[in-house]
């Protein structure tokens, strides 16, 4: 039972210190973590690296965004690699790698040395040239390198780049378009631009932070106090760790961050440790809270985790949303802006949908609960006879459909999390209703009689974003001529058409070596997100992921919004402009008019013949 004091989590604090907004945010940075608040994940980055080492690497540098844990996975391969403790550690990541010193194990001289520089910017160009230009393939020592890639670029390409350099470089090219993390057993680029955060669900990056954090040892503190039954940060630890349904929340939670990164939005694990932080607490420390408990019950619901992963706070500081970029990415995957009549009905109409609770309470100044007090509304078991009242002004009825439609948003995160009235799959409950058909490419389970069918759905979108008035089960791709870019809706000219054969839709790493000891795929947390849709015999290939995909699948019901998927559509459009350059003969020209296919041509006295239709 809560006590009568009112209780400072000392966990709760830590969190706070994740936040970029927050006056105490060192906890993002390696370099001013202790062993008491660090968080230590497993990634396969540092498995694969330890892998390297033992067969012989020489050098392996660690490339990608800010925040991807370059400098962590250092500390935790000198901890493991040299027996060091984690202080230890720490200490000679700040103090002794810049590249200058070699770091040994202190008792067993046969342990592989290590000579690390833990950051390219923090020296300049010519001297990081001369670390690459250093690394010995005799000397028994393995040198590791932490850039990011435009640093990276700029010193391979400086004044002092040598031999090492330009096969570095090489590699990094290559890498690309090979997928692998190097070709001679000695140098390899480790690129964590590609690791995931969301990769393997509860065992991802996003479950691993999520129950280190939610262990009832950080929470002990909390159940003696006062303000216990009305804290948000204390109902979002109990609804992600102590209920029934906790464990597929939580996988859902995996599952948001997984839709936005086969979205292509690129999540580093400091702007993981962030998100993660911020749908704990919603910004709130001890303090806070003890100040907002006595005002009543209403404002909790605000800070409950599944509208803090879609909507800020009220009053929540604009500039304070701008610094954590994946949040305002997520409020474009709002579960609550999708009306569907199965979980509407239940949420509103039924019931019985959920239990009473500080996250289904709300607070509405302008009306009153069944008892006759005042504001407090609670929408646990339905809100028909709740809210729906005869607003007498319009000011009465606008400030109503805004408290509605508040109500309902939040009702419908919270179905999505417990999996309430609808079936579908998470990717169409955010409004990818082709989503299932991407997964099945991208994980090799779609049936061939299936494959074909979605290649003519392809076919027939990218025929409408082309501007084709065509039928919707064509086997061939046709291809308008480039110096059209887009056909009108009744006449267009063909530069070429291309058979369904040669056309390919397969995932990114199978286009890879993906069977290589170094393949990319394998030394990072992967995540299959993005498709490749290739035509045989030509060197270009348009990279589709998640939202591309489904505005050419929505094309080929005949319409596409081209204000919406404005981005995707230019992409699309020269793309296949390119493939009619490379594939046009020049020799034939068809017509398309009126849905049909006419042949042109043009004799010797300049006459333009048209052929009838076929």
């Amino acid at each position: 039972m809560p006590g009568n004091d009112q209780s400072v989590s000392n966990h709760v604090e830590r969190l706070h210190r994740y936040l970029p907004f927050s006056p105490s945010h060192d906890l993002l940075y390696e370099e001013y973590q202790d062993s008491n608040d660090s968080l230590n994940l497993q990634t396969v980055a540092l498995a694969y690296i330890e892998e390297l080492i033992r067969g012989g690497a020489r050098l392996i540098v660690l490339t990608g965004d800010a925040g991807h844990g370059k400098t962590h996975v250092c500390r935790r391969l000198v901890e493991r690699h040299l027996d060091q403790t984690e202080e230890g550690a720490r200490h000679l990541i700040k103090e002794k790698c810049k590249g200058l010193e070699w770091l040994e194990h202190e008792t067993d001289p046969t342990v592989v040395r290590l000579r690390i520089v833990k950051d390219f910017s923090e020296i300049d160009e010519e001297a990081a040239a001369r670390v690459v230009e250093s690394v010995d393939a005799e000397s028994a020592g393995v040198t590791i390198v932490c850039a990011n890639e435009g640093r990276l670029r700029s010193v391979l390409a400086s004044a002092g780049a040598g031999k090492r350099c330009k096969q570095l470089n090489r590699i990094f090219r290559e890498s690309f378009q090979s997928g692998v993390t190097g070709d001679d057993g000695e140098t390899h680029i480790i690129n964590l631009n590609y690791q995931s955060v969301a990769a393997g669900s509860d065992e991802s990056l996003v479950g691993g932070t999520l129950k280190e954090w939610l262990k009832g040892t950080h929470w002990r503190v909390c159940q003696s106090c006062a303000s216990a039954t009305e804290c948000p940060i204390l109902r979002n630890r109990k609804m992600l760790r102590d209920e029934d349904s906790s464990e597929a929340r939580r996988s859902r939670i995996a599952q948001i961050f997984e839709a936005a990164e086969r979205l292509a939005q690129v999540v580093t694990i400091r702007e993981l440790l962030m998100s993660v932080a911020f749908l704990l607490t919603g910004g709130l420390t001890c303090g806070d809270v003890h100040k907002r408990v006595g005002r009543g019950r209403g404002w909790q619901p605000a800070y409950a985790f599944y509208n803090l992963l879609f909507t800020t706070p009220p009053k929540f500081p604009r500039d304070r949303l701008s610094e954590m970029t994946v949040i305002t990415f997520l409020q474009k995957l709002d579960p609550g802006l999708h009306a569907s009549r199965a979980v509407d009905e239940e949420l509103i109409n039924t019931g019985t949908t959920f239990e009473r609770g500080i996250d289904t309470t709300f607070k509405d100044e302008g009306s009153k609960s069944p008892d006759g007090t005042q504001g407090v509304i609670d929408a646990s078991h339905g809100i028909d006879d709740i809210v729906i009242r005869n607003p007498s002004s319009k000011k009465e009825r606008d400030r109503e459909a805004r408290f509605v439609e508040r109500v309902v948003r939040s009702l419908r995160r919270r179905a999505f999390f417990d999996g309430v009235g609808d079936a579908s799959s998470v990717l169409s409950r955010l409004g990818f209703h082709h989503g299932d058909e991407f997964i099945k490419v991208l994980s090799g389970t779609m049936e061939p009689r299936d494959a074909t069918t979605l290649k003519t759905k392809l076919f027939a979108g990218l025929h409408t974003i082309q501007g084709l008035r065509l039928g919707p089960h064509q086997p061939n791709l046709y291809l308008v001529d480039p110096a059209l870019g887009k056909s009108t809706s009744k006449a267009a000219i063909l530069a070429t058409t291309i058979a369904m054969n040669k056309i390919t839709l397969e995932p990114l790493s199978t286009t890879w070596a993906a069977e290589s000891a170094h393949a990319l795929s394998k030394s990072v947390n992967w995540l299959e997100h993005e498709l490749r849709l290739s035509v045989a015999d030509s060197e270009h290939a348009l990279p589709v992921d998640l939202m591309m995909f489904d505005c050419i699948v929505r094309a080929a019901g005949g319409y596409v919004s081209e204000q919406f998927f404005d981005h995707e559509i230019r992409r699309i459009r020269t793309f296949l402009g390119r493939l009619a350059t490379d594939n046009g003969d020049g020799e034939e020209i068809t017509l398309v008019l009126r849905g049909k296919m006419h042949a042109v041509s043009i004799d010797s006295t300049d006459v333009i013949m048209v052929a009838h239709d076929y």
